[in-house]
């Protein structure tokens, strides 16, 4: 972790300057420009003249985990017996490491002043605002603008200010307007929140902690302006899933993969809660999906285990599903440390040397398989991360795929037990995938619950499970 503090010299010439600072008091003065002020005269020719050059009005914003980014306003003024006049000019640079990237002059029609970065967004591009108006230095407009680290303008819309940066590239403003990547108003918020450091929503004049409507938040370094650990590490740990009508999982219809686990969710407890018989124990007894749950699932994790208590579980506090590919969460953090027993904190894994996230786990599994759920073991509420295209949109989300595999991450997040334990349980032979573990809570236990028929994998022939 670098600190970043700028700084100017004047004498003749006009030198300004970024020092970054680094945790081991190690420093580096980084060359953002040099101009020279000159006067000549005072021999009575008649050709007095001067000449100032003045940088000022500089802004500074981190650059993901690279460096830096700097803008700022160049003034020269000339002065001499027979003329005057003055100029101004913008700039911006970008720090990686210990040196300086780039340095371009930008320009934004009837600009005057230097754009003032905000956020920025996952693909490395900006979002702040420029002042407007007649001359430099006269600023009568702000508008937010979208721009590139080469200081190229994206888009413009005036009078607003930028707040949280969304996934996809788009942006809330300050009036509540959302925008979307192309800088299109696609909506509007009612009430505009202050988020707070532990990322807590909040309105001005009020300590009253207020729900926030449900966003996808950029996957990137800094996607609000109000400070808080949200600007020091990648967005973000808990990425919702996509819902519709903005999910490319909708596939033309209502249901996205955040509609469709939920769903399931819902149905599996109204099915483990229904008191309708589905078969007979070995007595001749009547027997709920309830009841064949606890004799086929729970009893084998103890006697402590209920189909009550995993119900409680799963509805005492609203499970959390996330989106396993945008997360930026420390993969390391969702299992106890074998050492000490208890998790690591994803906070000093990340600082200073970084750590795998879930979405690199996800991308780059070591297992050689492609895994679809990870879940926080233990957890309450329950976390799952999910590979969005992991969960079948057939029937809106009801359906033996999501559902099964709901019960089996549950187990995790319920019990803390992991996968390897789990398949001693339920696995004819512990060397194979933990789908087992998912196959065996469908044909022991779901498969007998009316109306909830085997489902197809999505894009697959095969059924799931």
């Amino acid at each position: 972790m670098n600190a970043y503090a700028m700084y100017s010299q004047s004498r003749t010439l006009q030198h300004l300057r970024l020092l970054r600072a680094g945790v081991g008091g190690d420093f580096y003065p980084l060359t953002l420009g040099d101009w020279t002020s000159a006067g000549t005269g005072g021999n009575g020719s008649g050709s007095d003249s001067q000449l100032n050059v003045t940088p000022s009005a500089v802004n500074l914003i981190t650059n993901a985990d690279q460096g830096s980014l700097a803008s700022w306003e160049v003034d020269t003024n000339f002065q001499s017996s027979a003329s005057t006049s003055s100029s101004s000019a913008f700039y911006l640079a970008t720090t990686s490491g210990s040196s300086v990237a780039s340095n371009v002059q930008m320009s934004v029609p009837n600009q005057a002043a230097p754009v003032k970065p905000v956020l920025q967004r996952a693909d490395g591009s900006y979002i702040g605002t420029v002042g407007i108006g007649p001359q430099p230095g006269r600023v009568t407009q702000t508008n937010m603008i979208a721009f590139t680290s080469s200081g190229t303008t994206l888009w413009t819309q005036p009078y607003d200010t930028p707040q949280i940066a969304t996934a996809g590239g788009g942006v809330i403003g300050a009036s509540g307007t959302t925008y979307d990547q192309n800088g299109n108003a696609n909506g509007q918020l009612a009430n505009m929140p202050t988020q707070s450091w532990t990322g807590n929503s909040y309105r001005l004049g009020s300590v009253n902690d207020v729900a926030f409507p449900a966003t996808a938040l950029a996957n990137s370094f800094l996607i609000w302006p109000w400070g808080g650990s949200n600007t020091a590490t990648q967005q973000q740990w808990y990425p919702p899933l996509a819902s519709c009508p903005s999910s490319l999982g909708c596939n033309g219809g209502n249901v996205g993969y955040q509609q469709a686990i939920y769903n399931a969710l819902a149905d599996l407890i109204t099915r483990l809660r229904n008191p309708v018989t589905v078969g007979k124990d070995a007595n001749g007894n009547p027997i709920t999906l309830g009841d064949l749950a606890q004799s086929k699932v729970f009893n084998k994790l103890g006697s402590s285990r209920t189909t009550a208590g995993f119900l409680n579980y799963l509805t005492d506090e609203t499970p959390q599903f996330n989106d396993a590919l945008t997360s930026s969460y420390c993969e390391k953090s969702l299992v106890p440390d074998v050492g000490t027993g208890v998790k690591p904190n994803c906070w000093l894994l990340k600082f200073p040397i970084g750590a795998q996230t879930v979405s690199e786990y996800f991308t780059n599994d070591p297992t050689g398989q492609q895994t679809d759920a990870r879940t926080d073991t233990p957890s309450d509420p329950l976390r799952t991360f999910f590979r969005p295209q992991s969960i079948a949109l057939r029937n809106s989300g009801w359906n033996s795929c999501n559902e099964s595999v709901i019960v089996h991450e549950a187990l995790h997040g319920w019990t803390g037990i992991q996968d390897r334990q789990l398949e001693s349980k339920f696995c004819s032979n512990s060397d194979l995938p933990s789908d087992c573990i998912t196959d065996s809570v469908w044909d022991n236990v779901l498969q007998k619950s009316p109306g909830l028929a085997a489902t197809l994998a999505p894009n697959s022939s095969t059924p799931c499970p």
